[in-house]
């Protein structure tokens, strides 16, 4: 899929969110609930950057740390968006079925 406004990459989301107060935070609640917590236009961010890596056909990971300029300082997590199947995985291909034939050699 081509990279056109319409499919813009998640760079360029980041980009035209950079000079916005998207003021995004990310932490751990307890022990099953990861809190995300942002103004409107810090969730549109996030949105639209999910949206942009569904349909990034060059890579299929993008990777925000909590320290990046969109993230409120008191944020303790960043994002790792990882899209299905994995572009790797089928670079890989050849070396499946040893790991397979290993795995069955376990007692």
């Amino acid at each position: 899929m081509a990279i056109t406004p319409k499919h813009p990459s998640p760079d360029r989301i980041c980009v035209k969110y950079a000079a916005k107060k998207t003021s995004v935070v990310i932490r751990q609640m307890d022990d099953d609930t990861v809190l995300i917590e942002a103004p409107a236009a810090g969730l549109k961010f996030l949105g639209e950057l999910l949206l942009a890596q569904a349909s990034f056909a060059k890579d299929c990971a993008f990777q925000i740390d909590a320290g990046a300029q969109h993230f409120d300082a008191s944020s303790e997590k960043g994002l790792y968006i990882h899209r299905l199947p994995c572009i790797d995985k089928e670079r890989r291909t050849s070396k499946r079925p040893q790991q397979k034939r290993r795995l069955r050699a376990l007692p």
